[in-house]
This record gives C-alpha cells, structure tokens and sequence, in this order.
C-alpha cells in the first residue's frame, strides 16, 4: 500500500503543486453481488490520502452497507442511480467530476474499468486504473496492476503519457 500511495502522491505533486487543493474521485465497484475487496483496496489508498491533505469523494452503486461505512469516515460521495447504461454512467460520472473540479478519477471496477476509463480519456479528464485482470488497453495515465500473473500485463497502450 505503501508504495502504491507514494506514486499516487508523486502522480498528484507532478501535475498540481499544490495538494492541499487536490481533488479526487474514487469509482470503485460496491455491488453487493460483487463482494467487497474492491472497496476495502480504495477505503484504504482514500484514507491515505486524506492523511496526506487530498481530498477525496466516492462514487458508488446503491449499497447499504458502503453508504453507512462513508458516513462514519466522514467521505463525501456520490450514489450512481440504478438502471442505467453504460454510457449514462459514464455520462453521470463525468457531469459529477466537473461539476464539484476534481482532479482525477480513480478507478476500480473490473470488466467495467476499461469503457470508463476510455470515455474519460476521450472527454480530457485524468484518470487512474487499478486492474488485474480485465483492461486489455490503457487509457489512463497510471495503471496498477497488482497480479503476478504475466498474461494479465499484456497492454496495448492508448494514451502516450501513461505510467505503469
């Protein structure tokens, strides 16, 4: 965890020198149905974070549990409304990250990382991916890949600025 916060922290004071005015967003996947170590991984990168003066928000699907654990944390968030499609959450994503000026996005949500961060990357907006085994392109500026697995790091890369 270390190490992923020291690149996330350098990634941040490269772009914007001044952090204590860094915003950014967490897109991470909180469906019941899907368990819960991709919101345990973000829980922890936003609470370092945090300590280290950045702010940070949430947005999440509908999930009881979730919603009450952000309460007690004391992070903002924001709940994507059920039944819609993939590109109206994307849409929805979007129109939130520029309506409250954050920074960038970071994003943890499997099969569905890849098409959120391509129309980010499409519509100018920094964006993050956590992956290990679902994005076959990289449209982000930084990609982390957690598995040890060698077929799951075979990228075609997108974006030219991007670090992994």
């Amino acid at each position: 965890m270390e190490w992923l916060l020291k690149h996330l922290i350098y990634y941040s004071i490269k772009k914007f020198k001044d952090l204590t005015r860094k915003k950014i967003a967490i897109r991470c996947l909180t469906k019941p149905s899907k368990g819960f170590g991709h919101f345990s991984r973000c829980l922890n990168v936003a609470n370092s974070l945090k300590n280290n003066n950045i702010r940070v928000s949430f947005i999440i699907d509908h999930n009881k549990y979730v919603l009450t654990k952000l309460k007690q944390l004391n992070f903002s968030y924001a709940v994507v409304p059920k039944n819609l499609s993939t590109f109206q959450e994307s849409k929805f994503t979007l129109d939130y990250l520029q309506k409250y000026e954050f920074d960038s996005l970071i994003i943890d949500m499997r099969e569905y990382g890849e098409n959120l961060s391509k129309f980010l990357y499409k519509n100018n907006f920094k964006n993050i991916v956590f992956d290990d085994a679902w994005c076959k392109n990289v449209y982000a500026e930084l990609l982390f890949n957690g598995t040890n697995v060698s077929q799951y790091h075979d990228y075609k890369i997108i974006n030219q600025n991007s670090k992994q």
